[in-house]
């Protein structure tokens, strides 16, 4: 798969060392998200950010993420302006045997190697572990991150995993009803077999939710080997 970019919004204006305006109009808006919107952080990463004394408003120094921000605030993160900025969305082919982090203790190779240096500032949305290949986008679109990677949202999300033996349709029917496993219920929103042969069987397993190695997971849950997992499609 090749990896694409779109983008969309206006051209950023150029950075003249004063702080930035605050992103979109209308009324205030809570702190946390400001900092999602503007792609500076996710929601749950803002949060550290502003308790650390790191974020100001107006040259202040705020620690509450409820703050409420007006649209002729200034706001900056570690001195530099925070605004307005142009999103930037990436469709990146995740390989096998990468990690979806930016830096790896273990000194494993990260999707961010792929990624030229301007693009490197980008977060990608959801996680795919290091032996599942697939689609995996990166973006600094906060809302957008946002309504992809909460569960009540519903985002469907396509993998089709290669698994040993010959498997019959009837096995997965498991998969729609759930399964428990480490103390999660993990359910299928579909699951159907693509193709089979006497060695393998290549299964699609739709999902809602992106838990933790969850396809792998529920298909060892009903005894099957797993070969490869792929993820093929986020979203509509």
């Amino acid at each position: 798969m090749k990896k694409g970019e779109q983008r969309k919004g206006r051209r950023p204006e150029v950075d003249d060392g004063r702080p930035g305006p605050v992103a979109g109009g209308g009324g205030p808006v809570r702190l946390q998200k400001f900092l999602a919107t503007c792609g500076a952080a996710s929601r749950r990463g803002a949060e550290p950010l502003i308790a650390a004394g790191r974020v100001r408003i107006n040259g202040v120094v705020v620690t509450n993420p409820a703050t409420p921000v007006a649209p002729d605030d200034r706001v900056e993160l570690d001195g530099r302006p925070v605004g307005r900025q142009e999103h930037r969305y990436v469709l990146l082919h995740k390989p096998l045997g990468t990690v979806c982090t930016r830096s790896d203790p273990q000194g494993r190779r990260t999707i961010y190697t792929l990624l030229p240096q301007e693009l490197s500032h980008l977060s990608y949305v959801g996680r795919l572990d290091i032996n599942t290949d697939g689609v995996l986008l990166l973006t600094n679109d906060g809302t957008l991150t946002y309504r992809l990677t909460r569960p009540e949202f519903e985002v469907e999300r396509d993998y089709e995993a290669t698994v040993r033996g010959r498997v019959r349709p009837e096995a997965l029917a498991p998969l729609l009803q759930g399964i428990r496993d480490e103390g999660e219920l993990l359910v299928a929103r579909s699951a159907r077999i693509v193709s089979t042969t006497p060695y393998s069987t290549i299964v699609a397993v739709k999902l809602t939710e992106g838990k933790n190695r969850e396809v792998r997971r529920m298909l060892e849950a009903l005894g099957l080997v797993v070969v490869r997992p792929a993820r093929a499609r986020t979203g509509k």
